[in-house]
């Protein structure tokens, strides 16, 4: 197993290569929101973002409140949580930290 290589999109639409991806690596892109991988059949494809929800603070800290809804997916950078704020990712949620 190989370590975890996240490659970054900063345009809008653009989601990466085929040739540009390796199978289960990562690319987001940040503009969209959305994460990529590629399959095993070599498919480019998008398991996350677009229609979930983010953390979009202008911050490094996280000082409300945030949920994901059940089934939802969420990219973020990383940050911190301010004290007595809740980060709640329930089951079948995911939210990846780039």
């Amino acid at each position: 197993m190989s370590g975890l290589k996240i490659s970054r999109l900063e345009t809008k639409d653009l989601k990466p290569k085929v040739s540009e991806i390796g199978v289960a690596e990562l690319a987001v892109n940040l503009e969209d929101r959305k994460l990529y991988t590629k399959d095993h059949h070599g498919n480019v494809i998008s398991v996350g973002g677009g229609s979930g929800s983010f953390i979009t603070q202008n911050k490094n800290v996280l000082d409300k409140d945030f949920a994901l809804k059940p089934g939802e997916s969420g990219v973020t950078t990383s940050f911190e949580l301010a004290d007595g704020v809740t980060l709640t990712i329930p089951d079948g949620s995911t939210l990846s930290i780039v």
